[in-house]
């Protein structure tokens, strides 16, 4: 059944099931259960079941197109977060379905005209971004069976011939200072404590769900971030500094928390199903941002954004090298694509403030009081 996305402003989503595992899924415009955009979802979920059932009998055959996603799929979520290897099976399932009913049930039948075709359609119907990330799956997915299965076709991917879509960008949002402190008043306890951490480490969610007292080193006062961003989809880790005040809470906390658990941030309160209890760690909080900033009376934003929040002060104060460091960025790149969508690079203005503010600057300035020849012709001086 399609589920409501509130975090999406009430889109739905419709999602495909197979043996328990996300095959399919896919984005519907915002309405009540039950009408009409909620039954295109339902719609879009039975068609899909189905032409993946239709195909099933193929698709379990032991040929080279099964043998290359499948495995793949599964080498993903050996090494990839459960998130990251969902969409890559959900391209991927949509990709078969498509491949088989043309009758292209080997790679080596694959050619640019039909990736093309097939990533054009993708865009007119869920847009230009998800057309791109369905090549960069694609593209992966060809380096993988080109690298690991045997007898796979030895040709350029017919999915690198097919350029990328143009996106018109948007701006990531960053909140405002005084958003933040309006949310900030109305924390306590953990949650003062958690949102805290996010300020000062730049950390993602998962990785201050994940925190365990072993990662906290008060006496030094850091704390160890691990995230699963190496190459290959490794873990990897890296010392964060925190001020003494947090250190000083982090150690109250540790004292008084109402389960003495390994993980430092906890559930508070069991759930009705007894599947949750407390002290349990998080693994999401879906709607807890979004009630506070309702409340604060501010346009809403979730905890990634104070992250965005935290790399736009550093790289003001400090440039893109530390505000990388703060990200926890492999690759500069990454940073300073968060750093342009942020309009951070906009203010052409202040470039130029900070050189005429500068002494070279002022000598500059100085220098365009002086007279000078009209007409641009050049004041020479010589000897008669």
């Amino acid at each position: 059944m399609p589920t409501k996305r509130k975090d999406r402003n009430g889109q739905w989503l419709a999602k495909v099931y197979l043996n328990g595992e996300m095959v399919a899924s896919k984005m519907f415009p915002p309405g009540r259960k039950g009408g009409p955009e909620w039954r295109a979802a339902k719609t879009w979920e039975e068609e899909q079941k189905k032409a993946i059932l239709e195909n099933r009998e193929t698709l379990s055959t032991l040929n080279q197109f099964n043998e290359w996603l499948s495995s793949y799929v599964k080498h993903c979520r050996s090494y990839m977060t459960k998130k990251e290897a969902d969409e890559k099976a959900s391209f991927l399932a949509a990709f078969s379905v498509e491949s088989l009913r043309r009758g292209l049930d080997n790679p080596q039948k694959m050619t640019p005209q039909f990736a093309h075709e097939y990533l054009s359609d993708i865009k007119g119907k869920r847009g230009p971004n998800v057309a791109n990330r369905a090549r960069k799956h694609l593209i992966a997915a060809w380096n993988w069976g080109y690298d690991f299965i045997d007898d796979f076709p030895d040709k350029l991917c017919p999915f690198r011939k097919v350029r990328p879509f143009p996106v018109k960008p948007q701006d990531r949002y960053v909140p405002s200072d005084e958003d933040i402190i309006k949310v900030l008043n109305l924390m306590t306890g953990q949650d003062s404590l958690m949102v805290a951490a996010y300020l000062q480490t730049g950390a993602r969610k998962t990785e201050l769900f994940r925190l365990t007292w072993d990662d906290v080193d008060l006496t030094h006062r850091r704390i160890k971030l691990i995230d699963k961003k190496a190459r290959g989809g490794g873990w990897r880790e890296r010392w964060m500094s925190i001020d003494e005040d947090l250190a000083e809470a982090l150690a109250k906390w540790q004292e008084e928390r109402p389960a003495a658990v390994k993980n430092v941030f906890m559930q508070m309160a069991d759930h009705h199903s007894g599947a949750i209890q407390v002290g349990d760690p998080f693994k999401q909080r879906r709607h807890f941002m979004e009630s506070l900033c309702r409340r604060a009376g501010v346009k809403p934003f979730g905890f990634h954004a104070l992250r965005h929040w935290g790399a736009a002060r550093i790289f003001k104060a400090k440039g893109l090298n530390e505000a990388q460091m703060f990200m926890g960025h492999s690759r500069a790149t990454t940073t300073d694509r968060y750093i342009r969508s942020a309009g951070l690079y906009a203010d052409k203005e202040a470039l130029a403030t900070t050189i005429s503010n500068s002494p070279v600057g002022a000598v500059a300035k100085a220098m365009l009081q002086k007279e000078t020849a009209p007409d641009g012709a050049a004041t020479v001086t010589s000897e008669q």
